[in-house]
């Protein structure tokens, strides 16, 4: 803190640090994928992204299984708070047969948006693309690049960011 803080870059594979891996591929939108990591060592600090070029509704907010989401529905509370405005569908495997062991598949839906409001830290994939980020008071727009690690830190003030190959 004030200048005496140490930054690293580390992967805890925990339901609290990272969003999840996103349904879009290379050949779904004509961008190269991103990871965007935001760390703090502020106590959830509060991180607003809004997608500010194409493809759109890129945001996730929400995903379940068997269940029901609707494009319209706000999430005021928890680790991702948005309206969603667009709804992806997917086959999961949910389970197993017990006789022949083959895959039981069910329905998973996801919400996303251009604009939602997420605790940190988060871990999430992303096409390349132009954000405005808003976390500690300070508001700017960074360019997130594809095959990039772009990885954020929030501080008491604002955040610093940076970029390095993802090999």
């Amino acid at each position: 803190y004030k200048g005496h803080t140490h930054k690293s870059i580390f992967d805890i594979p925990s339901q609290y640090s990272k969003i999840g891996f996103r349904s879009i591929s290379e050949h779904d939108v004509d961008h190269k994928i991103a990871l965007l990591v935001v760390g703090s060592t502020l106590v959830d600090p509060l991180i607003e992204i809004i997608k500010l070029d194409k493809p759109p509704y890129v945001l996730e907010i929400a995903c379940i299984s068997d269940g029901e989401l609707k494009e319209g529905d706000k999430f005021t509370t928890g680790r991702a708070r948005g309206e969603i405005a667009k709804l992806a569908y997917e086959n999961v495997i949910v389970g197993f047969e017990p006789n022949t062991g083959e895959a039981i598949y069910g329905i998973r839906t996801c919400g996303y948006s251009d604009k939602v409001t997420y605790t940190s830290p988060l871990r999430m994939t992303l096409p390349e693309g132009l954000y405005r980020m808003n976390a500690s008071g300070e508001s700017k727009n960074i360019y997130v690049r594809g095959e990039n690690v772009n990885t954020i830190e929030i501080t008491a003030n604002g955040f610093d960011g940076s970029s390095a190959d993802w090999k």
